[in-house]
């Protein structure tokens, strides 16, 4: 699911800020709650970081849905104001590929990892991309999220 957020709205959930040299690149505020209704969010549970490798700060925020755990990531585009946004669901299924185990989960900025033993990941540039995203719930192996360059958008694997 992707969706278009543009910048403004009050009540914002994410006030992105950074510091000096780096206040050009800010993300604008994004009010998540009007875009994806039904989500609760983890406000603690937020990373920011370049993961398309335009030198821009993107975002991306845990919520809980229905019982499902929600990662939305925005990404800035160039010329365009707001974020394009794109959730991804995961289940809590200790059975499911993609799932996680258990709550709680936690996100961190991670060095996206492009090449696995049976070969390449489609669309992933290691050299391009400056982060990535791990998810992981402490029990099961964690999900890994990069920046596909030929979708542009995050996709992700797990062992």
């Amino acid at each position: 699911m992707t969706a278009h957020l543009r910048p403004g709205w009050a009540a914002a959930l994410c006030a992105l800020a950074t510091a000096g040299a780096l206040a050009q690149t800010q993300p604008p505020r994004v009010d998540f709650r009007t875009a994806l209704p039904g989500v609760q969010w983890d406000s603690r549970a937020v990373v920011r970081a370049d993961f398309n490798g335009d030198g821009r700060l993107d975002l991306a925020l845990l919520g809980d849905q229905d019982g499902a755990v929600v990662l939305v990531v925005g990404i800035r585009q160039p010329g365009q104001a707001g974020l394009r946004v794109q959730a991804l669901r995961f289940r809590v299924d200790p059975d499911a590929q993609d799932g996680v185990c258990r709550r709680p989960v936690t996100l961190r900025a991670a060095r996206p990892v492009c090449t696995l033993e049976n070969g390449r990941l489609d669309g992933c540039d290691a050299r391009r991309s400056k982060a990535g995203l791990r998810l992981s719930d402490e029990t099961c192996d964690a999900i890994h999220l990069y920046w596909n360059f030929q979708t542009d958008q995050m996709a992700w694997w797990r062992h």
